[in-house]
């Protein structure tokens, strides 16, 4: 006796959606002039999940020597600078300023579409043991969040 077997399958849709960011304020939220040892500064940036999907996100410190200050001297302070990164009392990122490379760890911090938006707060310190070596040492920087889903 032979078997046979079919089956079929309804129709199927594949819909796409968006990764999206908005950051606020957008504009330059923390300057670090004149930081001497044991000084610190604290900040927040608002996070919004604008997209369709739920997100994951990461933070990179995008840092490079200001003014006249050479490489080797920026690396240097980038290194000596602590930064603490954190949602209300959830630490995405704690360690130097130089090391807040693509932060939380892969995949990255969830941001769905229900919470649809937070506040990290950053806090960049200068130990109060950094001797005068980092006197002058001027470091531009920006905070880079990339999306992903």
């Amino acid at each position: 006796m032979a078997f046979s077997f079919e089956a079929s399958e309804s129709p199927n849709q594949l819909d796409s959606g968006t990764v999206s960011l908005a950051l606020s304020p957008d504009a330059s939220v923390f300057i670090l002039a004149n930081m001497s040892p044991g000084s610190s500064i604290t900040g927040q940036i608002n996070v919004a999940n604008t997209g369709t999907l739920d997100e994951y996100y990461q933070i990179t410190a995008n840092w490079a020597p200001a003014g006249s200050t050479g490489n080797s001297a920026a690396t240097r302070l980038a290194n000596e600078l602590s930064a603490s990164v954190t949602v209300g009392t959830t630490p995405l990122y704690v360690g130097s300023f130089a090391g807040l490379i693509d932060e939380p760890a892969s995949p990255g911090r969830l941001l769905t579409l229900v919470t649809g938006n937070e506040d990290v707060s950053f806090t960049f310190a200068l130990p109060s043991d950094a001797g005068t070596v980092y006197q002058g040492i001027d470091l531009g920087f920006a905070l880079d969040f990339v999306a992903s889903s």
